[in-house]
C-alpha cells in the first residue's frame, strides 16, 4: 500500500484490511562436521531465513531462531509463501565460523527433510590493481563480499593493504557479490576476474576446494553527469532523487546502479560510472532504491533519459522530475 505524505502534512489514520493467508512450515536438520560440536548436535546454531532478494537497498529483515534439539533437528513456522534464503552459523571456541546456506522456495506445500551441513569457511586471497591508480587516495580501501539473494546475511570485509593485497577469512560456498569502499569518487569497479576467469559482473562463484585468487580492477577514469532537475512547473526540484539506471541486459548488476539527490539549487552531479548505456530518472516523491525494482521501473520506462557513457566522458542533462503514480 503506498501512502503518499506532503511537507509539513499529518495523515491521521490508515486503515489496513487483512486477509487470511495459508502459512506454511521449514523443517530439517543442521549437521556439524566439527568433531567436538556433532556431538552436541546442534547446541547454539543459529538459523536465518532471508526473504531472497533482488538487490533491493531494502528488504524484509531474517527471522532468526536458535537449534537447539539434540539430533539438530529445526522447525520454522508460519512462512508464507515465496523464495528465500535459509542460512545457519556456528562459531568455535576460537571464533571461526561454520555455515550452511540453502535456497528455499514455499509454494503450496511445507519444506521437508532440509540437510544443512555446516562446513568451516574458507580463506580467498585478492588482489586490487588500479587502471590508472587516482593521484590522490581517499580513506583506506575495503573489498566487501555478500552472498548473492541476501541483504542482512553477512559475507566478509577486509582492509586492503598499499600494496593492494586482501584476505576475505571464512568465506563459505556459493555465489557471492562483490562491492568496494573508499576509492576517489571518479572510480568505479571495471573488472573482476576470480580462479583466472573474468565474471561477467560483480558476481563470483566460491566452490570448496579451489585454491583461487580474487583479481579486481578498479579505474580512476569512471565517466559522469551533471545537470539540473526541475518541477513540472519549471522551479527547481530540491532534495529529489536522480537514479542512473544501468540498461535491462545488465539490471541485475547492482554496482552499475548511481543515485544522488539534488541540492538546494535542483543541481545533481553522479561521478564514477562504468562505461555502457543507461537511463536517467528523477521523481518527485520515490522511496529510496525502488529503482532497483524492473516492476516498479516498467511503469515508468518511457520517462527515462538515455545516455551512452565511454570511459572518462562526462555530460550534461536536465530532466523534469516524474510524478508518481500515487501522485497523478
Amino acid at each position: 500500500m503506498a501512502i503518499t505524505i506532503k511537507t509539513g502534512e499529518e495523515v491521521s489514520s490508515t486503515d489496513f484490511l487483512l486477509e487470511p493467508t495459508t502459512v506454511y512450515s521449514i523443517r530439517g536438520h543442521v549437521n556439524n562436521s566439527n568433531s567436538f560440536a556433532a556431538r552436541r548436535g546442534g547446541a547454539n546454531v543459529i538459523l536465518a531465513l532471508e526473504p531472497r532478494s533482488a538487490g533491493l537497498g531494502w528488504s524484509v529483515p531474517p527471522r532468526q531462531s536458535l537449534v537447539d534439539k539434540p539430533d539438530g533437528a529445526f522447525e520454522i513456522q508460519n512462512v508464507l509463501p515465496g523464495s528465500y534464503t535459509l542460512t545457519a552459523f556456528w562459531f568455535d571456541d576460537g571464533g571461526r565460523r561454520y555455515q550452511a546456506r540453502q535456497s528455499v522456495d514455499i509454494t503450496n506445500i511445507d519444506a521437508e527433510g532440509l540437510q544443512l551441513n555446516l562446513l568451516p569457511g574458507m580463506d580467498i586471497r585478492g588482489v586490487i590493481n588500479w587502471d590508472p591508480r587516482p593521484g590522490l587516495d581517499k580513506d583506506p580501501l575495503t573489498v566487501s563480499v555478500r552472498p548473492v539473494g541476501t541483504v542482512f546475511i553477512y559475507g566478509a570485509q577486509a582492509r586492503v593493504a598499499t600494496n593492494g593485497v586482501f584476505s576475505l577469512r571464512d568465506i563459505s560456498e556459493g555465489l557471492y557479490r562483490l562491492t568496494t569502499f573508499g576509492q576517489t569518487q571518479d572510480c568505479y569497479l571495471k573488472s573482476i576476474r576470480y580462479a583466472g576467469m573474468e565474471v561477467s559482473d560483480d558476481e563470483f562463484n566460491v566452490i570448496r576446494g579451489t585454491q583461487a585468487t580474487l583479481e579486481v580492477i578498479i579505474s580512476s577514469r569512471g565517466a559522469h553527469i551533471q545537470g539540473m532537475v526541475t518541477d513540472a512547473d519549471g522551479l527547481p526540484a530540491v532534495g529529489v532523487w536522480v537514479a542512473l539506471v544501468p540498461d535491462d541486459a545488465h539490471l541485475s548488476e547492482f554496482h552499475l546502479f548511481k543515485q544522488r539527490t539534488t541540492d538546494q539549487y535542483g543541481r545533481f552531479d553522479i561521478r564514477g560510472i562504468a562505461p555502457g548505456d543507461y537511463k536517467l530518472f528523477s521523481w518527485e516523491q520515490v522511496e529510496p532504491n525502488a529503482w532497483e525494482d524492473p516492476d516498479f521501473l516498467k511503469q515508468f520506462e518511457a520517462k527515462g533519459q538515455s545516455v551512452s557513457l565511454q570511459e572518462g566522458d562526462g555530460k550534461s542533462m536536465d530532466l523534469v522530475a516524474i510524478r508518481s503514480a500515487s501522485q497523478e
